[in-house]
């Protein structure tokens, strides 16, 4: 039961974060770049069970999307849903269940994440005749790569060092 709500509690603390990053960096519009939303979610799926990784993947993007209007609802917020959710998946997989390094299991999951995000874009293209699914998701990766190298390389670091600090794992 003590285990239940601690990690309820981890999961809110996200999801906190996951919104307000993104509100103070857009105050100086740097969220495009730097992707603080993105690294939340990201983190979240090394810290919570898969489950809770998954709500926090699904409702970070669309609080952020109710309350910033970023990022905008259509097309990106489908699109960003789906990446997050599959990322955070792909992560919870490769770390806690093959054993992966943290910046083996975040370099893969975010290489899988792009083909979900490649897949999600092209559906939507044969959804609505005016959306270019290869612009789309080229344009995010062309505005993100500081992000994405900032993440590659932080957030390893940081997974790293709190498991061998604080010795957390997944508790199911």
């Amino acid at each position: 039961m003590i285990l239940k709500h601690k990690n309820i509690l981890i999961m809110l603390s996200f999801i906190a974060a996951g919104v307000a990053l993104p509100f103070l960096s857009g105050m100086v519009h740097i969220e495009q770049h730097i992707l603080l939303m993105q690294a939340v979610v990201i983190v979240c799926g090394f810290f919570l069970p898969l489950n809770m990784a998954i709500v926090c993947a699904a409702i970070i993007p669309f609080l952020c999307w109710l309350l910033l209007q970023f990022p905008t609802f259509f097309p990106a917020l489908p699109v960003t849903v789906c990446q997050m959710v599959a990322i955070v998946s792909f992560i919870n997989m490769m770390h806690f269940a093959l054993g992966l390094s943290p910046f083996k299991s975040l370099l893969i999951s975010i290489l899988l994440g792009w083909l979900v995000l490649f897949s999600a874009a092209s559906i939507l293209s044969w959804l609505v005749a005016d959306f270019s699914a290869v612009s789309y998701s080229f344009g995010i990766i062309a505005e993100g790569w500081p992000g994405l190298i900032a993440q590659l390389l932080l957030i390893p670091l940081f997974v790293t060092h709190w498991e061998k600090r604080h010795a957390i794992r997944v508790d199911t």
